[in-house]
């Protein structure tokens, strides 16, 4: 499964790689709930996230793209030509 953890600033997202870089998935400076971001993370402490947590917010991008895809699908339909 994949590893997340949680910054002690509060950014949760992937370990440091080997550059010192993460992809974070929620922010502690970010002004919505989910987001994608790659920030280097080297100099923070983090801690692993539980597995019910991992879990929350692994469905909470699939609804987040699942609700994109049916806005664009209700668009497209919108916005087909009247015949």
């Amino acid at each position: 499964m994949l590893k997340l953890v949680r910054f002690s600033c509060g950014c949760i997202g992937t370990p440091p790689d080997d550059e010192h870089m993460s992809v974070l998935i929620q922010t502690c400076d970010g002004d919505s709930d989910l987001c994608f971001f790659i920030r280097d993370m080297g100099a923070k402490e983090y801690d692993g996230l539980s597995p019910e947590a991992a879990r929350i917010a692994i469905r909470s991008i699939g609804q987040l793209m699942s609700d994109g895809h049916s806005l664009h699908t209700l668009r497209d339909i919108l916005e087909k030509p009247r015949e």
